[in-house]
């Protein structure tokens, strides 16, 4: 997925909505996207039924219109020579996602036992400074995961798998975000796509 941000064809990611609305509300009473003047925040109200009960709303916890997000990627501080306090500035940030080596650094894919091989760095440890991708937020809205039409999918930076190609699919990207909704969200409850969970949808653009 980074990748295809930095290819420009990933304009779109989808979050759960958590907690999801309640069993009983209707979709029709859960707006996709509205604007709370006082915190300028984007949000979704639905009514929760029987119609005695008050109504709710979720702030979008993942940014408003105008936002900017940074953006984890797999990465790896590499230095010229010999690591050594006095010499931290001279290092250098490799990307897995320019080159997909199996180790940073210029390390043969067979040093694995090296003690001094280098290794990359889960996503989740990036500092912000290390950070080479910012995305403005351009649109948020609510709606049923399976809603997802095929320029949506398209827009999530999927490719079609090369069987779906051959069978000429009818939707073959929105075949393919489903694989991966699932590869990443399988095991959460209530998350799969056969859950067909509320989501938030971002859409953003990269920032030079």
């Amino acid at each position: 997925m980074v990748r295809a941000i930095l290819a420009g064809t990933k304009t779109q990611t989808r979050r759960v909505v958590n907690p999801q609305p309640p069993a009983e509300c209707s979709i029709r009473t859960f707006v996709e996207e509205s604007t709370d003047p006082r915190t300028d925040r984007s949000f979704a109200w639905y009514d929760q039924l029987p119609l005695s009960t008050r109504s709710h709303y979720d702030r979008c916890p993942f940014g408003h219109p105008g936002d900017r997000l940074w953006v984890r990627e797999t990465f790896a501080l590499v230095w010229p020579g010999e690591y050594a306090p006095e010499n931290v500035r001279d290092h250098r940030v490799e990307y897995r996602a320019d080159n997909g080596d199996k180790y940073p650094g210029g390390w043969p894919d067979d040093c694995g036992d090296d003690p001094d091989c280098g290794r990359w760095k889960p996503s989740i440890f990036m500092p912000r400074w290390a950070s080479r991708i910012t995305l403005e937020v351009t649109g948020v809205r609510v709606e049923r995961l399976q809603g997802i039409g095929e320029d949506d999918a398209k827009a999530e930076g999927v490719t079609p798998d090369a069987d779906c190609i051959t069978n000429r699919c009818v939707r073959p990207h929105r075949d393919r975000f489903l694989d991966l909704w699932n590869e990443i969200n399988g095991k959460r409850q209530g998350c799969t796509w056969q859950d067909n969970p509320w989501v938030w949808v971002l859409e953003f653009r990269r920032l030079p």
